[in-house]
């Protein structure tokens, strides 16, 4: 039985993802089909008509394409990063020698405190000797990453430093060597002010989970036999089956339900309550759990500044954070 001591980084699971069509695209489909329309992600925007694929055939393409940046969009928890790990460990060569693909993955946050990377003349080879320096290229591969093909794995544009701005970077990122593929929080993304910076060459968005089997075959890692019974109560309330798309999400669901088998939150409100209550318990040192009000302090500050989310109820966006504190073991 899963239980709250175990983790919360969900399993990596074959993600599906949605290539932007153009509407011009659809008059030719066979028998006038029309390619399916998914709701939107719930930070709110309309991703449009989008056609899936399987991420092994994004992959396949990319590489054999060999340049320019492919921008893969998700929300927090959608499985972007484990995506790129996933990717970086089918594309590692066993031995790594002269001119072989070698895939360097980054996650940008480690950029910040690097004050040398700020420079905008820093582009090119220099550029690409900073970012291998800080990477992950994985065991057995010289530091020296001129001797190889790289495919860049950035993770998260959206924890790059702030200043230079983001329309800066990707002036700078189309300098490097090789094949590059970049994660960014959809919100983000759409937001921002690129002015004429260049543009990916492609860009896909990662699919939710589908109700039914896709999600129970997520969770039967986790929850063997019971995965059935909990993908039935999760589809079974409308509140509640959205938020089950989103890997992350799914898994925090597979918590609390195994804390209280059988009993899922019934809205969203408690659905939030319960979650940040169960991670505070866990996360949090033991001689620190009491500290409720600090807590729910700054989680009111973060709510006003983020504002109304579409996945909160209308009216429970401050009180949702009002939160008991599970009983100590």
């Amino acid at each position: 039985m899963l239980h709250l001591n175990a983790s919360l980084l969900p399993p990596y699971f074959p993600a599906r993802l949605g290539t932007p069509v153009q509407r011009g695209q659809l008059d030719g489909e066979e028998g006038g089909s029309r390619l399916p329309r998914y709701e939107a992600w719930r930070e709110g925007f309309d991703h449009g008509i989008l056609a899936e694929r399987p991420e092994a055939a994004v992959l396949d393409e990319l590489l054999r394409v060999g340049d320019g940046l492919t921008l893969i969009l998700g929300e927090p928890g959608a499985g972007k990063s484990r995506l790129l790990e996933h990717w970086a460990g089918r594309t590692r060569p066993a031995a790594p020698g002269y001119g072989v693909l070698v895939p360097l993955l980054l996650p940008l946050r480690h950029l910040k405190g690097q004050s040398s990377l700020v420079d905008p003349a820093l582009r090119g080879p220099a550029l690409a000797d900073a970012l291998w320096a800080l990477g992950e290229p994985g065991a057995d591969v010289p530091t020296n990453g001129r001797c190889f093909r790289p495919l860049w794995l950035l993770d998260g544009l959206d924890e790059l430093p702030a200043d230079p701005p983001l329309r800066d970077w990707l002036k700078r990122l189309p300098s490097l060597p090789g094949v590059m593929v970049a994660t960014c929080r959809t919100a983000v993304w759409q937001a921002a002010e690129l002015g004429s910076a260049p543009r990916p060459r492609q860009i896909e968005t990662i699919m939710p989970l589908r109700p039914g089997r896709e999600r129970i075959d997520f969770l039967r890692p986790a929850l063997g036999p019971n995965a059935e019974t909990l993908a039935a109560q999760l589809d079974a309330q409308p509140a509640l089956s959205p938020l089950a798309g989103n890997p992350m999400l799914l898994q925090l669901a597979a918590l609390l339900w195994a804390e209280d088998p059988g009993r899922l939150p019934a809205s969203r409100d408690q659905f939030y309550r319960r979650a940040v209550a169960a991670l505070w318990h866990r996360r949090v040192l033991p001689e620190a759990r009491d500290r409720t009000r600090e807590r729910d302090r700054v989680l009111v500050r973060l709510a006003d500044r983020m504002g109304p989310g579409a996945e909160v109820e209308k009216g429970c966006w401050r009180t949702a954070w009002t939160i008991p504190v599970p009983p100590k073991s």
